[in-house]
């Protein structure tokens, strides 16, 4: 069957969701944040220690909106499988969306959906409704 793992650093949200995760024996929450590398105090990890300390060799479904570190968390991806991604990006630069999907492309990820997310407004562009994020969907090509 399916595992599903979340992972949330501020452990107020979890409080607040915890008992959905308890009525579920195969999902877990976990009081970590994913990052670009592991903090000293454990608190902060990266992808590759997250699948590691899991015992998990591959992950089917990746969601990632870690506000704004999304970028540099790409860059510690390779040589990881992964089959699916949506990442929420934030305030993405033309340079910063060549790298990433250069990233994801060489991992054999590519996009095949993306979406404003208009939830989510810097609040200087909310009255304007402009958009700070955007959701990109990758999947894994073969061949």
């Amino acid at each position: 069957g399916c595992v599903l793992h979340a992972f949330e650093i501020d452990p107020e949200p979890i409080k607040r969701i915890q008992h959905i995760f308890d009525a579920r024996p195969s999902w877990a929450i976990h009081n970590w944040g994913i990052g670009a590398e592991d903090d000293a105090n454990g608190k902060i990890k990266t992808m590759r220690t997250i699948m590691k300390d899991l015992g998990h060799s591959k992950v089917d479904f990746v969601k990632m909106d870690i506000e704004g570190k999304e970028y540099e968390v790409v860059e510690t991806l390779p040589g990881l499988n992964i089959l699916e991604m949506v990442i929420e990006l934030h305030n993405p630069t033309f340079q910063q969306m060549l790298r990433l999907t250069r990233t994801l492309d060489g991992m054999g990820l590519q996009v095949f959906a993306r979406e404003a997310n208009t939830l989510a407004s810097r609040v200087e562009d909310a009255t304007q409704g402009h958009s700070c994020c955007f959701e990109f969907s990758f999947t894994r090509v073969e061949g």
